[in-house]
């Protein structure tokens, strides 16, 4: 068994509607794919919001082939008025992480359906203790109002994953409101799940939760030495003082990590929203949970 982590081809994001292809070194056996960072605008100045989305999902029926997975970029921001999203000047920064070689039955990789907010999904896990890691990451997520537009007092998504036994219990939770008490109607995560009970898997990973603009440095003291670190993004949420239009939501660490011996140090970790007038999110309430993946 082995993993293999990559992003976009040249550490390069994408913009809404493009395709990536992550051409690994090995056969895939399993694979899942995630968000490293999104930046998604109006561009042309501030608007309510209808529905703000955005998904990485595999790019055809049978996205594998061999060593390599094709993964489609797929967002909307969108008001009542005509006002959508400016895909040339908004990017999304994909992830895929392979379990690649021989499966040995010991870890699951994989991305359940969408999953409403306050609801979850099942799914088999490979074993019912003694797990190494068992994460949860997404790759999309989707917040609508179905009647018309609003502005914005604040908006998040985000999963997690609990287990009773062999079971794993895969949560969302996902919602975007004003302060007039009327929340989006439709409020969904499309959640992956990577856990394995393998005690030597090959690659570290450590969850961490923070609003920075600053670097933000993560040890991973079981391995001697990194040599390549991803990050994908577990929740994200944002918040204004008070509503306000939008015109731009961000989420994620921007910029490569550098790396010192067992230590990842990221540029950045941040969940930001703004219109044109100089608002922007309150820090106090704002954040993002990412997972950092280390490989050996």
């Amino acid at each position: 068994m082995g993993f293999e982590v990559l992003g976009a081809p040249g550490g390069n994001g994408v913009h809404p509607g493009q395709t990536v292809n992550f051409t690994f070194q090995n056969q895939v056996q399993a694979y899942a794919l995630g968000i490293w960072a999104f930046t998604m605008t109006y561009g042309d100045g501030d608007h309510y919001v209808r529905a703000f989305s955005l998904d990485i999902s595999p790019g055809q029926l049978d996205a594998l082939a061999g060593n390599v997975v094709s993964a489609v970029v797929s967002g909307e921001l969108r008001d009542a008025s005509g006002h959508v999203l400016d895909s040339g000047n908004s990017t999304v920064y994909p992830v895929c992480i392979a379990l690649t070689q021989d499966d040995d039955g010991n870890t699951i990789l994989t991305t359940t359906p969408a999953v409403q907010d306050g609801q979850s999904n099942d799914v088999q896990l490979p074993g019912s203790s003694g797990f190494t890691f068992m994460e949860s990451f997404m790759s999309g997520f989707d917040l609508a109002y179905a009647d018309k537009d609003h502005q914005v007092q604040s908006a998040g998504a985000g999963c997690g994953l609990t287990y009773q036994g062999s079971t794993g219990f895969i949560s969302s939770r996902a919602s975007m409101t004003d302060a007039k008490g009327d929340d989006a109607d439709i409020a969904t995560v499309t959640p992956s799940v990577l856990a394995t009970t393998d005690p030597a898997p090959g690659i570290g990973v450590q969850e961490v939760t923070n609003q920075t603009d600053i670097p933000l440095t993560v040890s991973f003291p079981q391995m001697p030495t990194v040599s390549g670190a991803y990050v994908v993004i577990r929740a994200w949420n944002v918040a204004y003082d008070s509503p306000h239009n939008v015109l731009a939501f961000a989420a994620g660490s921007f910029g490569p990590p550098t790396i010192s011996g067992d230590t990842v140090t990221l540029p950045d970790l941040q969940a930001r929203v703004w219109d044109d007038s100089g608002h922007a999110q309150d820090d106090s309430s704002s954040s993002v949970t990412a997972l950092v993946i280390a490989l050996p």
